[in-house]
């Protein structure tokens, strides 16, 4: 039900994106998603003592997971030059791991603008 929940919010959040700027749309919207969520949000400010745990027997099986899904997607915007070439599963597992990192502690700038000054220079082709 979340994931669906979170899938209707893509078509708005990617609306008019081009090239690195969707990558960094997506994953701000998913983080936003994140953040704004009840239950998540309960657990990171009333029950931080779980996160540990979380990271420590969760987190490398989602990002494992994640980055199956995310590798032959990459590898075709990387095939079309809307991103730059790199090893598609490394740069799955680095934007995962950003997007954990910023879910757990949030920026000090607003997040879409966060992703696009240290991702797009990243990912310009």
């Amino acid at each position: 039900r979340e994931l669906h929940a979170l899938l209707a919010t893509l078509p708005a959040i990617l609306d008019g994106a081009e090239g690195p700027r969707t990558l960094t749309r997506l994953l701000a919207g998913v983080i936003r998603f994140c953040r704004d969520h009840p239950v998540i949000d309960k657990v990171l400010n009333d029950e931080p003592e779980l996160i540990g745990a979380f990271l420590v027997g969760q987190l490398p099986s989602i990002i494992e997971q994640v980055r199956l899904a995310a590798e032959p997607l990459l590898a075709d915007a990387m095939d079309r030059g809307l991103v730059r070439r790199c090893e598609p599963g490394n740069l799955a597992e680095l934007l995962v791991r950003q997007v954990v990192s910023c879910i757990i502690v949030p920026p000090s700038s607003d997040i879409g603008v966060f992703m696009d000054q240290i991702l797009v220079p990243l990912l310009e082709p």
